[in-house]
């Protein structure tokens, strides 16, 4: 079998594909394939179809035929019985031979194999919790400067867990803060209480 041939019938083109040990494939219609592979185990079909065409059935040019073919056969294919019909000649009747062989290989998916996708979900979820801890903290830290970390820690964590408000009460202000405050208000009184002298130049030119 060197040099294969292009064009042949059904049958010579399976015999080459068993022969060929994968090394040649053979197009033809959807529907032989179909009825092929539910009879020989060691061929398969690969890929899906390369284009959708219908079957009909001739008839004379204006023939009273056409309308009552046509309605008939919409009306098989609405109740199901070309489906059934197919089913019966293509897997019942000789058919269904590698059903039980590609059944039995097919292994269940068990916990073991589904235990990394829940290892990294919890590995993430841990993740997230501890950047979101970090964060908190880092905020806090900012906020609180001169006030007891702890203290400014359990008011923000009292006002997250109370979904009731939607904004957050004003931080009472701290020693440092309301000193300064109390000394720009005090030179703000000084420097306003004084009078200011302007003087306008004028020159002629």
């Amino acid at each position: 079998m060197g040099k294969w041939d292009v064009f042949m019938g059904g049958g010579k083109g399976r015999d080459y594909v068993e022969k060929a040990d994968g090394k040649y494939a053979y197009f033809m219609e959807a529907a032989p394939i179909e009825y092929i592979v539910e009879r020989y185990c060691n061929l398969t079909q690969v890929g899906g179809l390369l284009d959708n065409k219908g079957y009909a059935i001739a008839t004379k040019k204006g023939s009273p035929l056409r309308n009552p073919l046509s309605q008939a056969i919409l009306k098989l294919q609405e109740d199901g019985i070309l489906h059934q019909l197919k089913e019966r000649w293509w897997k019942q009747k000789g058919g269904g031979q590698c059903i039980a062989k590609s059944s039995s290989s097919l292994a269940e998916l068990g916990l073991k194999n589904l235990g990394g996708v829940f290892l990294v979900l919890l590995g993430g979820s841990i993740v997230a919790l501890l950047m979101a801890f970090c964060e908190f903290l880092y905020k806090i830290r900012k906020e609180s400067k001169d006030e007891n970390i702890m203290g400014v820690l359990l008011e923000d964590f009292k006002f997250a867990m109370m979904c009731q408000t939607s904004s957050k009460p004003t931080r009472s202000k701290s020693k440092s803060e309301k000193s300064l405050n109390g000394s720009r208000s005090f030179n703000d009184s000084k420097t306003g209480s004084s009078p200011r002298l302007e003087t306008q130049y004028s020159g002629y030119y």
